[in-house]
């Protein structure tokens, strides 16, 4: 199994705004959030977040759950919109809510406080003029979200989190990684996680190889690249190397959808082999199997993007929780051409 996060090219999925079901006549209070007017002419606290990637086809399929936390007196809830970014790699998938699949770009499930709801995208599909067909491909890339509520307190209470699952071919799911959203109003240009990865020419030989991977989305209105940087424990720099420009993210009111994504697996990015470590790096790996540190991602126009990385180690599947470093780190790269 091979974690599948690859560089997508760019269509555009654009979210479309259908009345609300849950939202105020008069406008509420939003504090950080929008304030949003709503097609039918009501009001709405309305809050973004991005899934960096999602994966569907050839083994790989995604689940997006939903809840609303029951709030002492309030009886509404959170009406959620999901949909492929422009940055997918298709321009529909095949999936749906509550059992009943058909192909889509965006659904817009209302999750009434106390209850919850459950996405599945399970295979690419391709729309055109004359109709929707799936596809054998395997569709991957960055998901958008939109939550709308009446108020504050009720829009805090929407919860939800991305499920990858994997099946082996006999159907049998052996594989799953639950990772939470990264919010747009708590996006940053600059991000850093830990890592532990074995190097590529130890690889063959390791039972449980760490393999790690990552993803990174474009969440500004202009295109830019990233820069992804790996220090080792003692904060000393490893390897250093720039994505691709990333498409810019598409202007949907106050909502950037996200643009481009670049992702890939740090054997093929690095290529980090036991030759590039330093002695103290390499009594490390001999003691571990892994060399392990931090991970930085710096966009190059210091605006905000969206990371994931993951960890394969066997059969075992986890993600590394990614935190955004306040401003006054952020170092603005060139852009690579």
């Amino acid at each position: 199994m091979r974690l599948p996060l690859r560089l997508a090219t760019v269509v555009c999925a654009l979210p479309t705004l259908l009345p609300a079901q849950f939202s105020a006549l008069t406008p509420p209070a939003c504090g950080i959030y929008t304030l949003a007017t709503l097609a039918d002419g009501t009001f709405a606290c309305e809050r973004y977040a991005t899934f960096p990637w999602f994966a569907a086809g050839q083994g790989w399929s995604t689940q997006v759950s939903m809840f609303t936390a029951p709030e002492s007196g309030q009886s509404r809830g959170v009406q959620f919109q999901i949909g492929l970014s422009p940055g997918a790699s298709v321009n529909a998938v095949d999936g749906g809510l509550s059992g009943s699949y058909g192909t889509f770009t965006f659904v817009q499930p209302p999750v009434l406080a106390g209850s919850s709801a459950r996405l599945d995208i399970v295979s690419a599909a391709g729309c055109s003029s004359t109709g929707c067909v799936v596809t054998n491909d395997l569709g991957y890339g960055p998901l958008w979200v939109q939550m709308d509520a009446p108020d504050v307190q009720t829009l805090q209470a929407g919860s939800l989190q991305l499920i990858f699952l994997f099946a082996d071919s006999t159907g049998k799911y052996n594989t799953q990684l639950a990772v939470p959203p990264i919010f747009n109003d708590q996006a940053a240009a600059e991000w850093i996680t830990s890592f532990s990865e074995t190097p590529v020419d130890q690889k063959a030989g390791a039972a449980n190889s760490n393999d790690c991977a990552f993803a990174v989305a474009n969440l500004a209105n202009q295109s830019q690249s990233v820069t992804v940087s790996l220090y080792d424990q003692a904060g000393n720099l490893i390897a250093e190397k720039t994505t691709p420009v990333l498409a810019a993210g598409i202007q949907n009111g106050p909502q950037v959808l996200p643009g481009g994504v670049y992702g890939d697996d740090f054997g093929s990015f690095f290529g980090v082999t036991s030759s590039r470590l330093t002695p103290a790096q390499a009594v490390s790996v001999s003691l571990t199997g892994t060399v392990d540190g931090t991970v930085r991602f710096v966009s190059s126009a210091g605006l905000p993007i969206a990371p994931l990385v993951v960890r394969l180690a066997g059969n075992s599947i986890s993600s590394f929780q990614v935190a955004p470093l306040p401003a006054v780190n952020q170092t603005v790269i060139p852009p690579v051409e």
